[in-house]
């Protein structure tokens, strides 16, 4: 074989490399074996890089097909993905991410497929199971007023609201009625420091559990309508606590409103009365420090070992009433956005949901679950023995 015939073969493999590879995020367009179109500038970017890591039970099958038959589409987005963000290529991972996606899910057989639709089915309806055992919010009304801390760790352990009827204003009042049907437990208050531990440390065992599945779960699956979408689980369990901050802000504010207005009242009246002039209208006593200091204590005090607050025993005013209904339909689009990520992840076996994903959340929902029923049935004893002694 002449040098010639050497030099061309040569030039004909480079020029057929070139026209397959994508290793570098410096080839040109023409380089690419589809054509990718250019995503928005908003396109979230995943990190780190996906496709890298899949849950066990269909791992080496995944990973095969990713790398093997698929193995040009792969090399298109880990070029795309180290491109810098305003380049081209780079525009354009999220349709490169897709064509990856429709490759590995073209080689999936028949009972694969039907693993994978089972695991959309069951992943749809966790976040139905979940609001079975999660609170409601008056439930986290009752217990954020008392201790704050402790409510924003169960909102989180437990994402997943009690959702009830639309437009239903469920007074907090009610549900440390006598007549309550809910599950009362109880301890000695000599057990209140080792109670208040066990509270902490578990709920914000609770907390981390949930939160280290969801990002596993963006890790470990792609989004069907969000290829780089990798924070959606992530995003819905954070979530959970705008109810909690929207009904114990709003009782914030008004509280703060009431304890403002307060001397300037008792000042009117004291001026109605003895018909002499008003005094120079004082401030608050209350400042920044000794608020914190009372919520600090109160946080280290268990429900039932305190008094209970005004707005465990009054309906509200019409400002808390609406915060407390709005924060009713946040969680029912809380409840339709989890289920529309849940039902949506790719990847995943049903066996993988039920050993990585299910009983983790639904274990954390129960924790949480438990210790606010120890903390209701405190503040229910507290109100019990006030109306006993009046």
């Amino acid at each position: 074989m002449s040098i010639f015939n050497i030099l061309t073969l040569y030039f004909a493999i480079y020029l057929a490399y070139s026209k397959v590879s994508f290793a570098s995020a410096q080839l040109d367009d023409d380089s690419l074996p589809y054509d990718y179109y250019l995503s928005s500038p908003s396109t979230s970017r995943p990190w780190p890089s996906q496709f890298e890591m899949w849950y066990p039970d269909h791992a080496t099958f995944l990973a095969d097909t990713s790398r093997g038959i698929c193995n040009l589409t792969l090399r298109d987005y880990r070029a795309a993905y180290e491109a810098p963000r305003g380049s081209t290529i780079g525009s354009k991972i999220q349709s490169i991410c897709y064509r990856h996606e429709a490759c590995i899910l073209s080689q999936y057989g028949e009972n694969v497929q039907a693993n994978a639709q089972g695991a959309s089915i069951v992943l749809g309806l966790i976040p139905t199971f979940l609001s079975v055992l999660g609170p409601s919010v008056s439930e986290i009304y009752l217990l954020s007023i008392h201790r704050p801390l402790l409510a924003m760790l169960i909102s989180i352990g437990s994402p997943s609201y009690y959702v009830p009827r639309l437009l239903d204003y469920h007074a907090p009042a009610r549900l440390l009625n006598a007549e309550s049907d809910m599950l009362q437990i109880s301890f000695s208050s000599r057990w209140m420091v080792p109670l208040i531990v066990f509270e902490y440390l578990a709920t914000l065992g609770a907390s981390a559990l949930v939160l280290y599945t969801t990002v596993e779960m963006g890790q470990k699956t792609t989004l069907a309508w969000g290829c780089t979408t990798q924070f959606a689980p992530l995003l819905w369990a954070v979530l959970a606590l705008v109810p909690h901050i929207l009904v114990t802000g709003g009782y914030a504010v008004l509280s703060w409103i009431t304890d403002s207005e307060q001397p300037a009242r008792q000042q009117n009246r004291q001026y109605r009365e003895n018909d002499q002039e008003s005094v120079p209208r004082e401030k608050p006593t209350t400042t920044l420090g000794t608020g914190l200091l009372d919520v600090f204590e109160r946080e280290v005090t268990i429900c039932a070992e305190q008094k209970l607050r005004r707005g465990a025993v009054e309906r509200g005013s019409r400002l808390t009433v609406a915060l407390h209904i709005l924060a009713e339909w946040l969680s029912y689009v809380l409840w339709a956005f989890g289920t529309a990520v849940f039902s949506s992840l790719l990847f995943v076996t049903v066996r993988d949901v039920f050993r990585f994903i299910f009983w983790r959340l639904v274990f954390s929902a129960v924790v949480c679950r438990f210790i606010l029923i120890i903390e209701l049935t405190g503040l229910r004893k507290v109100k019990s023995c006030s109306a006993e002694s009046a």
